[in-house]
């Protein structure tokens, strides 16, 4: 059970890193458009 949730937190945290690339990108699009 325990190994489990371990499982689980650590999908949470690389889905989250991943959209937090993601926007990542896109804000560096919106400035590099913006100059």
């Amino acid at each position: 059970m325990k190994a489990k949730t371990r499982v689980k937190s650590k999908f949470t945290t690389n889905r989250k890193s991943i959209s937090y690339k993601v926007v990542q990108e896109k804000v560096l699009n919106w400035t590099s458009k913006g100059r």
